[in-house]
């Protein structure tokens, strides 16, 4: 199913995408987003804080 596919939307405009990646060079394409990426995981966020929150939470660190 195509829309299993496309499972990465943007919080901004609403658009789909295959991949996390993917989403993450759109929101800095056509939004000028800076991403945060865990070193741990690649996940990305849109800030420093919500990845500090991620470490601590999801990794102990």
């Amino acid at each position: 199913m195509i829309s299993d596919l496309m499972s990465y939307k943007c919080n901004a405009c609403g658009g789909s995408f295959p991949s996390q990646d993917e989403l993450m060079k759109h929101a800095g394409q056509a939004h000028g987003k800076q991403s945060y990426n865990c070193k741990a995981c690649g996940t990305s966020f849109n800030s420093e804080q919500e990845l500090m929150q991620h470490g601590k939470q999801a990794h102990g660190m």
